[in-house]
Formats: C-alpha cells, structure tokens, sequence
C-alpha cells in the first residue's frame, strides 16, 4: 500500500466537481442536499445553481470518519 500526500483544494467547487471529487454522481448528491444531509453549499440568488466551498466538503469528509474501538 502507497502513501500519498494529500492537498486539499481551495475555492469554490461546482456540482459536478463535487460529486467527482466524492465518487457519487451529481443525482447522488443533490439526494442529500433535499434530505439535508452532505456538505453545506451556496445556492445563488436565483435559487438554481449549487456551488460549494471546498472547505466545507474537506470539512464534511473529516467530520465523517470513524475510527473503529481498539484503534490506535
């Protein structure tokens, strides 16, 4: 198993990159967004286009984790 660095992404992330990004599709995604559930997201003033911060999905992935009883 390799190591790799991680770098995470600065700026604001479209539907489309969020969803690659997380391995799911944008359907996926705009499932969780109606159950209230995933990263928060900016909705524009016409209410029809979803963007994100790519702070808040780094946020959302590491407040995801779980570590398992008996892990160090």
């Amino acid at each position: 198993m390799s190591i790799t660095t991680f770098t995470p992404r600065t700026g604001i992330a479209t539907n489309k990159e969020v969803a690659e990004y997380r391995r799911m599709t944008t359907a996926q995604l705009a499932q969780e967004r109606y159950l209230g559930r995933g990263p928060a997201y900016i909705k524009d003033a016409g209410g029809r286009r979803i963007t994100y911060r790519w702070e808040d999905v780094h946020a959302y992935i590491e407040g995801s984790v779980v570590t398992p009883r008996g892990a160090a």
